[in-house]
């Protein structure tokens, strides 16, 4: 993990606190490495063809008040998994 270049958490839209299940990721890396908590992230929400429109929003709109902007994916359905790969083709 120290040698990738980009971390890519992936969230279940589904979760009750999605921005609590991305700190919980971000306190763990800590805990492992200082180091790996200043390597350029991607958060992605997956699953999102499972969420109901208003809890998904509800939950991006959560994030955004820990300056987090999430992609969103549904895996299964292949939704936007273009722009995901764009996203970390980029950085």
């Amino acid at each position: 993990i120290e040698r990738t270049k980009v971390l890519v958490h992936i969230i279940d839209a589904n979760s009750e606190d999605a921005p609590r299940d991305y700190k919980i990721i971000r306190r763990e890396l800590k805990d492992y490495s200082v180091e790996l908590i200043r390597k350029p992230e991607i958060v992605v929400l997956n699953k999102i063809d499972s969420v109901d429109e208003d809890d998904l929003k509800a939950t991006i709109k959560a994030f955004k008040k820990i300056k987090v902007k999430p992609l969103t994916i549904s895996a299964a359905a292949h939704q936007n998994i273009a722009e995901l790969i764009t996203a970390i083709l980029i950085i």
